[in-house]
């Protein structure tokens, strides 16, 4: 396995929190 810079994995996690970040707000939203 190469090895992935950490750089470039904060990335990936921050764009996945940051998704389930606006999932859950719009899930808020919709049930008020």
């Amino acid at each position: 396995m190469p090895e992935i810079p950490v750089e470039i994995e904060v990335e990936r996690v921050m764009n996945l929190v940051r998704g389930f970040g606006w999932e859950k707000q719009e899930q808020r939203m919709s049930d008020d």
